[in-house]
């Protein structure tokens, strides 16, 4: 048999059985023949051999779609660094991109290619990388260089370092780590995904909504795009939507030319499958429970069985998304998220494993804990609140998961939900929720609680204080002080919007003071929010300006920007119809997140001074009964004064009885309120 030989334009190897009797075959096809043809009479292309293993850059004969930007960054970087890495998920277009980029400088530079994924190519490399001559060849591209990213980088330095004149272009799912290197990285074709979907559909550049909802679906991935269109000729879009859960099984036809990594989408995942070690296999299909954006301790969280991976779980985390398997997350803050067809595969093979019930089951635990803190809050933090819309998702999988599979910690994971949507006054959807939880907990107080806040959402007080007398009796039931402070809260807002104003005041009155109690200021700012409220539609205006300054220092300490503009307003309206320019000639912030000159609230100490003070104790007993100085009381009080806007210490006095819990509303206080005497 006759030995093989390399095509003289590309290098890809030609059997020499496939030529003509008594003619030898040079070109492994036609577009190589008119490749070749078309460099030899192009004037100042060079005409010199290829080293040995070397190819030219492939010829595609679809059009190329998208990437002009990256194209043109492509051009700018070559020109000021040695070497340029593209990296990206798979079927990302790195090796398309590249191989447009060198027929675009085709013409000006000459251009050496090698495909590192092919026998014998980064054996080829590394040979010429000490110093086999490469004619004048000024631009080297190697592709698919991840399997032997270690070999390749030591190859590129030594290279670069005996020829300061060479180029290297790198395409990769991880970076060769190299201290010259820039990198670029790829993702979805965002809108040009339509416009490609439609090309190799025969479709045309139109588009429509079904086609960007498919698109979309296959994180506009290039190459599960154009896998996918091809059943655009039996099915439409919308139906093709419907057939893409789950889509790696449809996504299997691939040309018959084409690479075995690029025939199906699987096999482009399985290429990088195989190249991780054990844990980062274990963490990648553990990861695949998640929702949205993530960080090390929701990934810690759902490998929590496995005590030798968490404190490893960043560093694997780095890993992942080096190897271009995870994205940097969508969110405002930093961490993680997984492409739709990535998590697919990784369910594939978190099922195969038969850990998906593990996983979950550590999900849902670390989520209920979570939802926990929720009975712990008079009122939700917007530091909880973020916590919870961040996984909202996570935490409507998890509640789907333990009601099927009998689960009470389904529960507290209702009550989470709820909380997001009550936030975002989607009651119809929050109710259901709550009453879901009712049905299988009537005797704990938040389901009340929320309860009651999504019937005052709706007007309807009479179920608000309904609910808010439920969950009082329930917090009694279960010793919950924080639970007690808000179905108090609960009944004073539902008894104010019906005008009982004394019965409002003293439900407002004692859970703040239980509030200020647990050490909980969002619930205390909550209280004062509906006490000036309260003051404002009573016509005490003078009061009601006091209380609601001291409500917008509150909120601008705590950092509820929400809260604060809400208060603001009221402040405002409160200012508007007293004739005053701003509460006791304290200017209000106007917008979120401004340096208030509205002195910060009252503390917890000037707060028990100003309660011995209503009670007509003199200064010295003051300050023998909190353990500090006279001199100490003194200042306190003076600045109390300036916090309420008060001018002596009989206003002071007059202000703490108005305010005391042992006022209007002391039948309501349990003598054992943790205060000593």
């Amino acid at each position: 048999m006759s030995a093989s030989r390399a095509c003289l334009h590309c290098g890809t190897t030609v059997p020499a059985e496939t030529a003509q009797p008594g003619r030898k075959r040079r070109y492994c096809s036609d577009a190589c023949r008119q490749g070749a043809y078309r460099q030899r009479f192009h004037p100042g292309k060079s005409h010199a051999p290829l080293p040995a293993g070397a190819m030219r850059p492939p010829v595609h004969i679809d059009r190329f779609v998208g990437r002009d930007e990256e194209l043109a960054q492509l051009e700018q970087l070559l020109g000021a660094n040695r070497v340029v890495t593209v990296i990206g998920a798979p079927g990302c277009g790195k090796s398309r991109l590249a191989a447009e980029f060198a027929r675009r400088i085709g013409s000006r530079r000459r251009v050496l290619w090698f495909d590192a994924a092919q026998p014998g190519q980064v054996g080829a490399l590394s040979r010429l990388a000490s110093g086999t001559p490469t004619g004048e060849a000024d631009l080297v591209v190697l592709d698919d260089c991840e399997a032997h990213v270690a070999t390749l980088a030591r190859a590129v330095d030594k290279w670069s370092a005996g020829d300061r004149e060479i180029g290297f272009l790198v395409t990769s799912r991880e970076k060769l780590r190299l201290p010259d290197e820039v990198v670029v990285e790829l993702d979805g074709l965002g809108h040009a995904a339509a416009e490609l979907f439609g090309d190799r559909a025969n479709r045309g550049p139109a588009t429509t909504p079904a086609i960007e909802s498919v698109c979309d679906r296959l994180d506009g991935n290039p190459l599960a795009v154009e896998l996918c269109a091809q059943f655009a000729r039996v099915f439409p879009p919308e139906e093709i939507l419907t057939v893409l859960e789950p889509s790696l099984p449809l996504l299997t036809v691939g040309h018959r030319t084409a690479r075995e990594r690029h025939r199906s989408f699987r096999s482009a995942l399985d290429v990088s499958h195989r190249l991780l070690t054990a844990d980062e296999r274990i963490t990648l299909r553990r990861l695949a429970v998640l929702s949205g954006d993530f960080g090390p301790t929701e990934a810690a969280a759902v490998c929590a069985d496995i005590s030798e991976l968490v404190p490893r779980i960043g560093r694997l985390l780095t890993t992942l998304r080096e190897k271009s398997l995870l994205l940097p997350a969508l969110g405002p803050e930093s961490g993680y998220r997984m492409a739709k067809m990535m998590r697919e595969y990784a369910t594939e093979h978190l099922r195969e494993a038969g850990d998906e019930q593990l996983a979950v089951d550590n999900l849902v635990e670390w989520l209920a804990l979570m939802a926990d803190e929720l009975t712990r809050a008079v009122v939700v933090s917007p530091a909880l609140l973020a916590v919870l819309t961040r996984r909202l998702d996570d935490l409507t999988h998890a509640q789907q998961w333990a009601v099927e599979h009998g689960d009470d910690r389904g529960v507290p994971l209702c009550t989470a939900i709820a909380a997001v949507l009550i936030e975002r006054f989607e009651f119809a959807r929050a109710g259901e929720l709550v009453q879901a939880a009712l049905r299988d907990a009537p005797d704990r107080p938040l389901p009340h609680v929320q309860a009651a806040r999504i019937a005052s959402g709706l007007s309807d007080h009479e179920d608000a204080l309904r609910h808010a007398a439920r969950a009082y009796a329930a917090a009694e039931q279960c010793e919950s002080r924080p639970m007690l402070a808000a179905a108090l809260l609960e009944t004073g807002r539902a008894r104010l919007r019906r005008g009982e104003f004394t019965a409002a005041e003293a439900c407002l009155s004692r859970g703040a003071h239980l509030s200020d109690l647990l050490d909980q200021p969002q619930g205390v700012a909550a209280a004062w929010e509906s006490m000036a409220l309260l003051g404002l539609w009573r016509g005490d205006l003078a009061d009601a300006a006091i209380v609601a300054a001291r409500t917008v220092a509150a909120y601008h300490e705590l950092g509820d920007d929400m809260a604060l503009v809400r208060a603001q307003r009221l402040s405002a309206e409160i200012a508007r119809r007293s004739g005053a320019p701003a509460p006791f000639g304290h200017a209000v912030p106007d917008q979120p997140g401004r340096q208030s000159r509205v002195p910060a609230a009252l503390s917890s100490r000037q707060r028990r001074i100003l309660e011995l003070v209503g009670e007509g104790r003199t200064n010295g007993q003051i300050a023998r009964a909190c353990g500090v100085s006279d001199r100490t009381v003194v200042n306190e009080l003076a600045r109390a004064r300036a916090v309420l806007g008060l001018r002596s210490r009989t206003e002071l006095a007059a202000w703490a009885r108005r305010r005391s819990p042992l006022g209007p509303a002391g039948e309501l206080i349990r003598a054992d309120d943790g205060r000593s005497g």
